[in-house]
C-alpha cells in the first residue's frame, strides 16, 4: 500500500499526523463523491483505531489513538462525533474543522 502526505502539513504537525490527515481526506472525498454520511451539513467518515492501524500498520495503534485525539482536542483539525444508529456502537465519526479546511485551501489542498 502506498501512503502520501502534504509536506507542509508534515512540517507543521509531523509526518504521522500528516499521513492520518491524508487518510481522512481520501475517505471524506469518497463520502462526498458517493453522497454518503452527510450529517449536520458535513460529510463524515466513521472509523476505529483498530481499522486505522490495519490501514497504517507502520504506526502502532496506541500512537494512532493518541494522534487522532490530539488532532481533535489540541490541533483542532478534526471534529469527532458518534452518528452510529445502534446505541452500543461507539464508532467515532470524523470530519475536518472549518479552520483546517481554510488552511488546506491556502496550501492548495482539497480538504
Amino acid at each position: 500500500m502506498i501512503h502520501y502526505f502534504s509536506t507542509e502539513i508534515a512540517k507543521e504537525y509531523g509526518m504521522a499526523k500528516a499521513v492520518i490527515i491524508n487518510t481522512f481526506e481520501l475517505w471524506l472525498q469518497m463520502d462526498r463523491l458517493h453522497k454518503e454520511n452527510l450529517h449536520d451539513g458535513r460529510y463524515w467518515t466513521a472509523t476505529t483505531y483498530k481499522a486505522m492501524s490495519r490501514f497504517m500498520p507502520f504506526i502502532p495503534i496506541k500512537k494512532i489513538s493518541k494522534l487522532i485525539q490530539e488532532l481533535v482536542t489540541v490541533d483542532k483539525i478534526l471534529l469527532a462525533h458518534n452518528y452510529s444508529e445502534h446505541p452500543l456502537d461507539k464508532t467515532k465519526w470524523y470530519t475536518f474543522t472549518d479552520a483546517f479546511i481554510k488552511y488546506e485551501n491556502k496550501l492548495g489542498g482539497i480538504a
